[in-house]
């Protein structure tokens, strides 16, 4: 699941996870920290701009302006996954033809 919350819904959820003061909600509260730090990467945008130019096909698939959450940049050893969304046209069904 994959849910773009801005910098202050985060930091609500951290702090409420705080509060808790278990070891799941201190686990949790790592885990979405050491996200959020994640996408503050400045070679984000280099990136972004690399799978636009490389992948980005008007209509069919596209990648968002980088803005706070979005899109999401997953770092891995060899390169990056930048966030795209694929078009995918509606099915027609019997039910489309009355």
């Amino acid at each position: 699941m994959w849910i773009n919350l801005s910098a202050d819904e985060l930091a609500l959820i951290r702090n409420g996870l705080a509060s808790l003061g278990t070891d799941q909600a201190e686990t949790l509260r790592d885990r979405l920290f050491d996200a959020a730090m994640e996408q503050q990467n400045p070679d984000f945008a280099a990136l972004i701009s690399r799978a636009r130019d490389e992948y980005h096909e008007e209509g069919q698939i596209e990648i968002d302006d980088p803005v706070e959450g979005a899109p999401f940049v997953s770092l891995t050893d060899d390169g990056a996954y930048v966030m795209a969304w694929v078009f995918v046209e509606k099915e027609e069904t019997d039910d489309d033809d009355q």
